[in-house]
């Protein structure tokens, strides 16, 4: 049960991700003026429609959600290490005060936690199949080419 919980939620989550970035804030006739421009090589008119989209307020909510990315990765590391050592308790400690990371804590335990170092070395050295099939066995479903697991 909590695994499809988490399957509905990670496809609840793909897909508010697409519907943000179908919209970007600005109407359809811009998208179509991007797109027109990109199918027909017309640098010139794509790098103003380009231009007109780099605005203050799209300056800072960048920044924002960069300094929210860094604030994450640094509260990650001990985890990470933890990985990297191959120490469980240290792992779950680590993640034990991160509430976004509940779903993975409910997932991995002391018992398949050789695996998930499996699938950590795995990803870092580039074998995306193995990652790929090694997080499947978890119930990790992620594609680790595109983008990473926390934890």
């Amino acid at each position: 049960m909590k695994k499809m919980l988490i399957v509905f939620l990670l496809i609840g989550l793909v897909a508010s991700i697409g519907i943000v970035s179908a919209f970007d804030g600005f109407g359809s006739e811009h998208r179509e003026a991007k797109k027109k421009a990109l199918e027909t090589g017309d640098y010139e008119t794509w790098k103003e429609i380009k231009m007109s989209e780099l605005t203050e307020e799209r300056f800072k909510w960048a920044q924002e959600k960069y300094e929210q990315r860094m604030e994450r990765r640094q509260a990650m590391h001990p985890a990470r290490q933890a990985v990297i050592d191959g120490d469980y308790d240290a792992w779950a400690e680590a993640i034990s005060g991160l509430g976004w990371t509940r779903g993975m804590a409910e997932l991995i335990n002391e018992d398949n936690f050789d695996v998930f170092v499996k699938m950590h070395e795995a990803r870092t050295a580039g074998d995306f199949e193995t990652a790929n099939a090694l997080a499947e066995e978890l119930g990790l479903i992620r594609d680790f080419g595109r983008r990473h697991t926390s934890y």
